[in-house]
């Protein structure tokens, strides 16, 4: 059985939230590893946060649209994160 948006929603996807600088600014950046292409940036932590979280909304909503699958999280997740940069896969 196929879960809702909302069945997703509820599940617990890690975010790596990083902070970014370039010439005229200061921002940060979340993502979601385990739904590719699901990211965001605001100029604080809880802004960037924020954005991530309509965009996973949108990103399931598609997904389930579309007949792609849904990934659940990963909880080996966090033995992949090295200093705020995800480890190359093999």
């Amino acid at each position: 059985m196929v879960k809702t948006t909302q069945e997703y929603l509820e599940l617990p996807y890690p975010i790596i939230l990083t902070k970014h600088r370039d010439d005229m600014d200061t921002y940060w950046f979340a993502e979601i590893p385990d739904l590719p292409g699901c990211c965001a940036h605001g100029a604080t932590p809880n802004q960037a946060i924020e954005e991530l979280q309509a965009s996973k909304e949108l990103w399931i909503d598609k997904h389930i649209e579309d007949g792609y699958a849904v990934p659940e999280p990963r909880a080996n997740l966090y033995n992949e994160v090295i200093k705020g940069r995800r480890a190359k896969q093999h």
